[in-house]
C-alpha cells in the first residue's frame, strides 16, 4: 500500500514539474529603421500576462508558454507591431516611425514654484 502512494506521489510531482517546464526563453532585439538599437521598446504577450523592455543594446529575453503565441511591440513614435513567433526562439525586429502620432505631441510647460527647504 505504501509504495502504490508512493508511486501516485511521485508521478504527481513528475506531472507538475513537467508542466512547469514548458516554458520557453525567447530572446531577440528591437531596431528601428536606420538599424539603431531601440531602448525601452515594451514587449509583451498577446495576453499581456508576461512582458519586458529592452535594454540599452535593444535586447530583451521573455519567458512564453510556448513558440506558437504572437509577441507585441509597443514604442511612443513607432507604430506597434505583432509578431507570431513561429517556433522561433530568436528575433530581430525592426520598428518604423509613426510620422502622424509625432505631430501630435505637444510640450506645454509654464508656472512658477517657491523652493521649499
Amino acid at each position: 500500500m505504501k509504495n502504490k502512494y508512493f508511486c501516485w506521489l511521485f508521478l504527481l510531482f513528475t506531472l507538475v514539474s513537467l508542466g512547469a517546464s514548458a516554458q520557453v526563453k525567447v530572446e531577440g532585439s528591437v531596431f528601428d529603421e536606420m538599424d539603431n538599437p531601440l531602448i525601452g521598446v515594451s514587449v509583451f504577450t498577446e495576453n499581456r500576462k508576461t512582458g519586458a523592455v529592452t535594454d540599452v543594446d535593444g535586447h530583451f529575453t521573455i519567458t512564453v508558454p510556448n513558440t506558437k503565441v504572437s509577441l507585441t511591440f509597443s514604442y511612443v513614435g513607432y507604430t506597434t507591431q505583432k509578431i507570431a513567433l513561429k517556433d522561433r526562439k530568436l528575433l530581430k525586429v525592426v520598428l518604423k516611425e509613426d510620422s502622424e502620432l509625432l505631430d501630435e505631441v505637444v510640450v506645454v510647460g509654464y508656472g512658477t514654484q517657491k523652493k521649499s527647504v
